[in-house]
């Protein structure tokens, strides 16, 4: 990233924290005020995406952070660690959403069906604005689609009680806020199982989920001065880089650093692989046993 994304980022982060704090402080007071369970467990929901948010903006900007000391590789790797929690975050309010929705089923308790629209608009207005704000590097940087998807979660529960909240203010039928409710959540289920998957994958040091493996060996396989290539691996450094490393037996008419900086400049154009460490090894070295784990 540049660093006018930089500092659009951390203005983001900044007025997504401030927006959405402030909701929630109005969220309580008019859920206690309107006697509505559904607005308490939102803007509990909301609290929990604020915390993310906090968490997943100190990712951020350790990820900026040059290495140093016995971190040599900076802390980018945080930045996975953390969208994995934003991941486990959003499971957890679904099964709080989720177990509340069940609780009112069955419940009997009235609801100021008027109020509670009106209050979830403020709600679709201010997580909708910060959805907005992470929409351009959601499919980047698994940190900002962490985000993305916890404000874009937001915005569906907040139109899902609006939805509920008008139906009943029309029918006095308090069971539709529940069963509003459930199909929010399956909605929002299918997104954070993608950014989990995807997380974990990242923190266990599989390839990337924007990297296609097939492709790259295909690559290699291509590449004018390449007679073959083995221990080749691919993994992670952070939720924006990757790195390889391979070992190539090259032609002996080819110039080393000539190929060397042809295949690092490819491995960042074609793949977007930003670090890349290639050792090249001459026809008659034995390639055919691998000592590092090929």
């Amino acid at each position: 990233m540049h660093t006018h994304n930089h500092t659009y980022y951390n203005k983001a982060f900044i007025w997504g924290i401030l927006l959405n704090s402030g909701y929630i402080i109005i969220e309580y007071i008019f859920g206690f005020i309107l006697n509505s369970t559904a607005l308490l467990a939102d803007a509990s929901h909301n609290l929990g995406d604020v915390v993310s948010l906090i968490f997943a903006f100190t990712a951020y900007k350790l990820s900026l952070k040059k290495p140093f000391g016995n971190f040599t590789f900076g802390l980018k790797k945080i930045t996975v660690l953390i969208s994995i929690v934003n991941a486990i975050l959003l499971f957890g309010a679904i099964v709080i959403i989720g177990f509340e929705a069940l609780q009112r089923l069955s419940s009997t308790v009235e609801i100021n069906g008027e109020g509670v629209a009106l209050v979830a608009v403020a709600g679709i207005i201010v997580n909708g604005i910060t959805a907005l704000l992470f929409l351009k590097g959601k499919d980047s940087d698994l940190n900002l689609r962490g985000a993305f998807l916890h404000m874009l979660s937001d915005t569906l529960i907040s139109l899902g009680v609006v939805i509920a909240g008008v139906i009943i203010y029309f029918t006095g039928l308090y069971i539709i806020d529940p069963a509003v409710t459930f199909i929010i959540l399956a909605v929002i289920l299918i997104g954070i199982w993608d950014l989990f998957s995807k997380s974990f994958k990242m923190a266990i040091d599989a390839v990337p989920h924007n990297i296609n493996l097939a492709k790259v060996k295909e690559y290699f396989s291509s590449v004018k001065g390449v007679r073959s290539f083995h221990d080749l691996h691919i993994w992670a450094m952070s939720t924006t880089e990757s790195s390889l490393t391979v070992h190539i037996v090259s032609d002996k008419a080819v110039d080393d650093n000539t190929l060397l900086k042809n295949i690092s400049n490819d491995l960042n154009n074609l793949f977007r692989i930003n670090h890349s460490t290639i050792q090249i090894e001459h026809p008659g070295l034995d390639d055919s046993k691998c000592e590092q784990g090929c």
